[in-house]
């Protein structure tokens, strides 16, 4: 929700995500994938994309996760 914030996105807006992560945590992202568009209002977009508008790196532990939204 950060990102949708920085992007300046209203909260009802539509979103593609797309995440780049170790196997473990997009198993882990697969296992709740539902659960997470609800939430998100979002599509999942399997290969992230270069051009997919606002993207963030953040860590979690020891993992390295890049999140990229694009308004629809």
């Amino acid at each position: 929700q950060t990102l949708r914030k920085e992007a300046d996105f209203n909260v009802d807006d539509r979103i593609e995500l797309s995440i780049k992560a170790s196997d473990s945590v997009m198993k882990a992202l697969d296992q709740n994938r539902d659960y997470l568009l609800s939430e998100t209002l979002a599509i999942f977009a399997e290969i992230p994309r270069a051009d997919s508008g606002t993207g963030k790196e953040i860590n979690v532990g020891n993992e390295t996760i890049i999140i990229n939204i694009k308004r629809l």
